[in-house]
């Protein structure tokens, strides 16, 4: 989604992680925990004994991010209310999502508030490499099979994915549509 947003806009794109290890609290997790730290909650009286110290500092940060991102757009350009409770020095910069060959920029959301490239690059290989090749290729097969369709499959002989193609898209342009009945059985 990211990566949707700073191709096709020019809105300003950016992207954290909140680790599995980070993320173990004695917080209630009903509400994902950076939405604890983003709104206060560690600094809330009625959960403020529920979170460390470095949590509540981490807190301090994401608000402080997310107050700065609000008001200007850059989580990194701070504003008279948010310089109260960071200096520029205490406030790491946050990179703005960038889409790069060794993986996208993102901050992750741990006391140190580093900046890293590739989140779950492994683990998304399947969306990010595979899946545009196999449309790659289906696509050259799909406009193998349309000049075959436009000079009559019986011009050349179709190779046997060339037909397999062609049957699959007799299938699925013929089925009708089924009942919302029929949908759910």
């Amino acid at each position: 989604m990211a990566n949707f947003w700073a191709a096709n806009t020019r809105s300003n794109v950016f992207m954290y992680y909140l680790p599995e290890d980070t993320a173990q609290t004695s917080a209630d997790l009903s509400v994902p925990l950076d939405v604890h730290y983003a709104f206060g909650l560690p600094h809330s009286p009625l959960t403020y004994d529920l979170f460390t110290n470095t949590e509540r500092r981490l807190s301090l940060q994401m608000m402080t991010y997310m107050a700065n991102f609000i008001k200007s757009g850059n989580p990194n350009q701070a504003h008279s209310v948010s310089r109260v409770a960071f200096s520029e020095a205490a406030l790491p910069p946050w990179h703005a999502f960038q889409s790069h060959p060794e993986g996208d920029s993102y901050m992750e959301v741990e006391p140190g508030l580093s900046n890293h490239r590739g989140l779950r690059r492994a683990q998304c290989s399947f969306w990010a490499d595979y899946v545009p090749s196999l449309t790659a290729s289906t696509g050259k097969l799909s406009s193998a099979v349309s000049e075959g369709e436009s000079a009559g499959l019986g011009a050349g002989t179709p190779t046997p994915e060339t037909k397999l193609f062609v049957d699959f898209l007799t299938t699925v342009t013929q089925s009708k549509p089924k009942s919302e009945k029929d949908a759910y059985n």
